[in-house]
């Protein structure tokens, strides 16, 4: 629920109505949904990621407004998606800032719904293996102390891009993932979220895979996940986007552009 579609003046929030639909439809048929907030508002930091105060208390105010407005009806919420990235038009951000910003996040989400879940990181695979100096992002964020500002940690174990991109290594590195954050200072007792994984099925090019790969691969994943007991696992995504054969985000879905089944939704529909 982008940040700029909710406020679009200062403090002048409200809720596209198709966002009330989608939440009540979802509950209705016991799907549980889960809330990103995030991206920029050209109000506050010149639509980059809030650092400011003015611009941190500001994303606060607006998640408060979501959590409120969805009160008893979302189950998740997930505080930015992929901050290590250069999504929705902003620059890539340094883990302290995002401590700060989950800091005054929370406590603003849970005083409007005190039963929801916020979720934080959000973080890829290649926050796990990136390390610097200080060590990987992932670790960066771990050790200034995110996990007192979320009820859970979220993931996305992306391997397709990794020269091993096969079903083992996702199994892989979810397991490292989940083992580093579980082993760091107060995330025990708390959840784990896979919020985001998959394989795409791109017919030709540097990632091309069938689409029978791609099933294997994700009940692999799927299998992985149970093992280590996360506590949910979102796939990435339901349906293909029309157009461009070789363009890798138009091929995550778990049914084709015509609403086909590929097989990993053949296989979903009956376990």
């Amino acid at each position: 629920m982008p940040w700029k579609a909710v406020e679009k003046s200062p403090k002048g929030y409200q809720i596209p109505p198709i966002w009330d639909y989608v939440i009540n439809e979802s509950a209705k048929r016991g799907i549980k949904s889960l809330v990103i907030l995030d991206y920029g508002n050209a109000l506050y930091d010149d639509g980059d990621k809030p650092t400011s105060d003015r611009a941190i208390e500001a994303y606060a105010g607006y998640a408060e407004f979501v959590a409120d407005h969805f009160k008893g009806r979302v189950p998740y919420y997930e505080i930015w998606n992929e901050y290590e990235l250069d999504g929705g038009n902003t620059h890539p951000g340094r883990p302290t800032n995002y401590v700060r910003m989950a800091r005054a996040t929370y406590k603003r989400i849970k005083a409007a719904d005190p039963s929801t879940t916020v979720l934080v990181g959000a973080v890829t695979g290649g926050t796990y293996y990136n390390s610097g100096i200080f060590g990987s992002y992932l670790s960066q964020m771990l050790k200034a102390g995110v996990a007192e500002y979320g009820d859970g940690f979220s993931i996305h174990p992306y391997v397709y891009r990794l020269s091993d991109n096969g079903g083992d290594a996702g199994a892989k590195l979810l397991t490292d993932m989940v083992n580093l954050i579980r082993s760091s200072v107060g995330m025990a007792g708390k959840k784990i979220v896979v919020s985001e994984i998959g394989w795409p099925t791109v017919p030709t090019g540097q990632f091309a895979l069938s689409e029978q790969l791609q099933r294997d691969y994700l009940i692999n994943e799927i299998q992985a996940a149970k093992r280590l007991n996360v506590d949910a696992l979102f796939m990435y995504e339901l349906i293909d986007g029309a157009g461009n054969d070789s363009e890798v985000e138009r091929h995550f879905g778990l049914l084709r552009s015509d609403w086909s089944e590929k097989p990993i939704y053949t296989f979903l529909k009956t376990h």
